[in-house]
């Protein structure tokens, strides 16, 4: 942990959840309060940027965003009643945040890559083993007069505030503090990635993005359950391949996943890559990155889905139908506003145009 890295928790941050707090405290049978969760307490742990906070309550979600509705009517309710969950969005400045509250639940999953069965449980405690990874298995309370303090003072959360409550505050049933400071990670139970094959991308975007390495029996369970990526439905895949395409550690999560002998796109495609694509991916990237002012997100996306077709492995009798559904599959993940773009850009590469 860095203590002179500052986690982007705003005061108006603070107060919604300080807000949230009362509510709980006032209105539940659990005096418990919220907790931060998952991968906001991870990237507080880091020294991490966090715009968008995670909390769970032992109070139902979806009641006490309503109560925060009635107190804060400018406020943007969202309410997910089958998994009873919410999120508040609120304005900080001149951007919107956004809050998500869970409530605790189990989950299991009857069909590998399926839409999980939930069961709503009365303590927070019961809900961290059905996450995905160690590091975004942890729960923090934040103190109620801490948080007084924080905004009476106009102070952020620091890794310095952070760690005066990491021995008394902190939910780590599974080490996920440990494995921060070791920089591993690792799933919490041997069937998880044949529950959610989608985990597998994560663990590799993950261990990418944060310079991490998955244990050596996480990565085993990786490999055993590579196959289960084709089990993705067709709402969840190409979310998943957005998700994948747009991460900033892209090539390093393609090298990760050929020493683990997972070819994403062989799995997800039914064809291979050349071992290039990694190191075409990174000078494409690097080009993006020293043109000229006119770059967006959506030109590099579309560079990086025309590298991948280029380095794909096929033969000429299925050449077209593969380059069509990985195309397909690439711009259904991305919102209907940017895949116009995205389809220009591409339009003008396959013709040899810069872009």
């Amino acid at each position: 942990m860095n203590p002179h890295n500052t986690p982007n928790f705003s005061t108006e941050t603070l107060k919604t959840i300080r807000l949230l707090q009362s509510i709980v405290q006032k209105t539940s049978t659990s005096k418990r309060g919220v907790w931060l969760v998952g991968g906001t307490v991870r990237d507080l742990i880091m020294g991490n940027s966090s715009h968008d906070v995670d909390i769970i309550t032992e109070m139902d979600a979806c009641v006490l965003s309503e109560e925060y509705g009635k107190i804060m009517p400018n406020a943007t309710v969202r309410q997910y009643k089958k998994y009873r969950t919410a999120s508040i969005s609120y304005n900080d400045g001149n951007n919107t945040r956004k809050i998500d509250i869970t409530t605790p639940r189990t989950e299991t999953f009857p069909t590998s890559g399926g839409q999980p069965q939930i069961t709503i449980m009365p303590t927070i405690e019961h809900d961290l083993p059905r996450r995905d990874f160690n590091i975004n298995a942890m729960a923090l309370n934040i103190p109620t007069e801490t948080l007084d303090t924080l905004i009476a003072t106009g102070t952020q959360i620091t890794t310095e505030h952070l760690a005066e409550h990491l021995a008394e505050h902190l939910l780590d049933p599974f080490n996920g503090l440990e494995a921060i400071r070791n920089k591993t990670i690792s799933v919490l139970h041997d069937q998880s990635f044949v529950d959610d094959p989608s985990r597998i991308l994560r663990c590799l975007r993950f261990a990418a993005r944060y310079n991490l390495t998955p244990t050596p029996h996480t990565a085993t369970l990786m490999h055993n359950a590579k196959t289960t990526l084709a089990n993705l439905n067709a709402n969840r895949a190409p979310y998943e391949m957005a998700k994948l395409m747009d991460e900033d550690s892209l090539p390093q999560i393609i090298t990760l996943a050929s020493t683990l002998g997972i070819d994403i796109f062989n799995i997800m495609f039914g064809t291979t890559t050349q071992p290039s694509l990694a190191s075409a991916i990174r000078r494409v990237d690097e080009q993006f990155q020293s043109a000229n002012k006119t770059n967006t997100s959506n030109k590099r996306y579309a560079l990086r889905v025309h590298t991948l077709l280029q380095h794909t492995q096929h033969t000429q009798h299925t050449q077209h139908t593969q380059q069509h559904s990985i195309i397909a599959l690439a711009l259904q993940g991305k919102p209907h506003s940017t895949q116009k773009h995205i389809k220009r850009y591409l339009a003008k590469l396959t013709q040899g145009e810069t872009i």
